[in-house]
């Protein structure tokens, strides 16, 4: 069995600004090579801070940051350049650079005291850019580009300063879901395929969820770390986002509208589960509560063509699309409020 090895451990770390402490516990925490870890929590809870601690871009307040067993303090600009790699939210104004040239701004470290890119430092700049699927603009200005595309190149630059350790903080702020989802996947793949370890916040939760292998959750009381489906189950998800208008389904966990609830009970019946569960949702969405033996019920009939019965003491009819169910639904109810 292989042995994981700890690339950047903390003991009794505080993080903050001015003497404040962010979060109201000394950390002990753990990157290990080979895992992306999910940093999560709400808005103002110290994600950021917590990045920027950890990359030793702000002074912490206590405690002791190692990378590789060393305290992060006793390491060079250029150690810390070789061992961590830093995507911020920053935005970079520049009017000269091309995505080329700024990607291999990466290669800083690992070049001589006079900055010449050699063979290998141009094989991974280009193998960088196409991981993000930039190549058709490599020789484009950085200022021509959209924002998902000049946060793709941000990536990149991180990409090819191959360090074991990566820190994204919003890497997909900019990004349409499809990107959003292909840059998650490749920043997974990464820290598997090549063993780096990759810190990244994010907003994009459920995306977390799926694709983490271990989450950080930030909270009023602290910091909760553990695999994704130890967090979900032990409640920590739930109790971390308590708004009054939506909640953490931790059957299929996803975040759910709460709809307010109209007095006419539902019963579905059925065993086509995909059909039902929309069936299911749509009704809630209109305020419907869905319950056992209640007088109305639907019942899904066939699924090619799908089918649905609506029925009640006084009424009984078929429908062939979801839409003209609900119209039916309202209609009668309607009626006979």
């Amino acid at each position: 069995m292989e042995t994981t090895r700890t690339l950047l451990h903390t003991k009794r770390l505080a993080i903050g600004y001015n003497k404040k402490q962010a979060l109201h516990q000394l950390l002990m925490l753990q990157l290990n090579a080979g895992e992306m870890v999910g940093l999560i929590g709400p808005n103002g809870c110290g994600k950021s801070t917590l990045i920027r601690s950890l990359a030793g871009l702000q002074p912490i307040l206590d405690g002791t940051i190692y990378i590789n067993n060393i305290p992060i303090s006793k390491l060079s600009q250029t150690q810390r350049a070789k061992s961590i790699a830093v995507v911020l939210t920053d935005s970079i104004n520049t009017q000269s650079l091309t995505v080329r040239q700024l990607v291999e701004m990466g290669r800083f470290p690992h070049t001589n005291w006079a900055g010449k890119l050699q063979s290998k430092d141009h094989e991974l700049v280009n193998k960088a850019i196409e991981q993000v699927h930039l190549s058709h603009k490599a020789n484009r200005f950085y200022n021509e580009l959209s924002d998902g595309e000049k946060q793709r190149v941000m990536i990149a630059k991180a990409l090819a300063q191959d360090t074991p350790i990566i820190f994204l903080d919003e890497p997909t702020a900019h990004l349409d879901l499809p990107n959003t989802i292909d840059i998650m996947m490749l920043l997974q793949q990464l820290a598997t395929n090549t063993k780096k370890a990759i810190l990244l916040s994010t907003h994009e939760l459920e995306l977390a969820l799926q694709i983490s292998d271990k989450l950080w959750l930030l909270t009023d009381q602290g910091i909760k770390k553990g695999i994704p489906e130890d967090i979900i189950l032990n409640g920590h998800i739930e109790k971390a986002f308590k708004p009054s208008q939506f909640y953490f389904d931790d059957n299929i966990g996803n975040f759910r509208v709460k709809y307010a609830t109209k007095n006419t009970p539902i019963q579905l019946i059925g065993d086509n589960c995909k059909a039902l569960y929309w069936t299911k949702r749509a009704l809630e969405r209109l305020g419907y509560s869905i319950q056992k033996e209640a007088d109305c019920s639907i019942t899904m009939l066939s699924t090619d063509p799908i089918k649905w019965k609506f029925t009640n003491p006084l009424y009984d009819d078929t429908y062939y699309t979801l839409e003209n169910l609900l119209d039916g639904v309202a209609e009668y109810l309607k009626k006979h409020a």
